[in-house]
Order: C-alpha cells, then sequence, then structure tokens
C-alpha cells in the first residue's frame, strides 16, 4: 500500500465537514464540537496561507492521508509553540473499512519526518481515557502518557520527543 500525506486543500471542505461531524467522531474530538463549513473553510485557508514556520495563522498545518491513491484520513499539527518546539498532533482515519490496517500508524511516522521539517522537537496529543484505540496507536509509535489534563479530567496527555 502506497500512502502519503498531502497538503489540504478546498476541494477537501465535503469530505472534511462529513468527517469531523459525524457522531463517532464527535464522541472522541477533545473539543467535543462539531464544525461548519465555514469553520472549515477558514481553517483550510489559514493552514495554506504558512508562515516562516511552515504553520498556517492559525499555527496549525494539516495534511490529507492518501492511500493508494484514495483519501482515506486527515492528519494535523495544531497549536505549535516556537518556544518549546512542540506541536499538538490529531489523526483520522474516517472509514472502518480502511481502519486497523497500520494506516494510522504510517500516518503518524510519516508525519514525524514533516514536522521535523517544521523544527517541531516534541509531538502531544490529548486523548480520552475511553478512546482506547487512540491510546493504543499512540503508544504503538512512541508517545508516553506524561499526566492528566486536570485532576478530574478524562482527558490523557500523551507526548513524543522526536529530538533528544
Amino acid at each position: 500500500m502506497n500512502l502519503i500525506l498531502r497538503p489540504v486543500s478546498l476541494n477537501d471542505i465535503d469530505l472534511l465537514y462529513d468527517w469531523e461531524n459525524r457522531e463517532e467522531s464527535l464522541a472522541v474530538n477533545t473539543e467535543n464540537k462539531g464544525y461548519s463549513k465555514l469553520e472549515i473553510r477558514m481553517l483550510i485557508l489559514s493552514s495554506m496561507s504558512a508562515d516562516i514556520n511552515g504553520f498556517g495563522q492559525n499555527k496549525q498545518v494539516r495534511f490529507m492521508i492518501v492511500c493508494d491513491g484514495e483519501t482515506v484520513g486527515t492528519i494535523d499539527l495544531t497549536d505549535y509553540d516556537d518556544g518549546a518546539k512542540s506541536a499538538f498532533v490529531g489523526v483520522l482515519i474516517a472509514e472502518e473499512k480502511h481502519r486497523k490496517k497500520g494506516l494510522a500508524s504510517r500516518a503518524l511516522m510519516a508525519l514525524e519526518q514533516k514536522a521535523l521539517g517544521l523544527n517541531v522537537h516534541i509531538l502531544t496529543c490529548y486523548i480520552q481515557d475511553h478512546n482506547q484505540a487512540s491510546l493504543a496507536l499512540f503508544r504503538k509509535v512512541g508517545f508516553e502518557q506524561k499526566t492528566n489534563l486536570l485532576k478530574d479530567s478524562k482527558l490523557l496527555y500523551l507526548e513524543k520527543c522526536l529530538r533528544k
């Protein structure tokens, strides 16, 4: 299987709108909300207007995951912190038929190379404690749990250092 990460484009609005607003996506989304097409358009436009660091105006960059010519998901770096050289990562393999095939792991490994090229040294993520599939995925590719966001939070904080 040939997997590539391509930059997000305005042609992806409908696909992203569908994926981001599915009930199953909302159940594991750490922001607990869906997105309008206008919000998605604005995120894409921001991601496309990279600054000197390679990030968009809103400190994020998003890629579409393409496997054998089919767009199967999305992966992004958000909340880039130039001082800490860190960014949050999120990944979605949209359709059940494409899951459990190693695509998310391969996409994360490809993203790591892109992150290093963007001068990101630390990847971080928040995962809801009931999202066992995501926890297993991120641990499999070397992320380590650091702490919970808040004492009573159900969000777990994981991190991976790309440069020692």
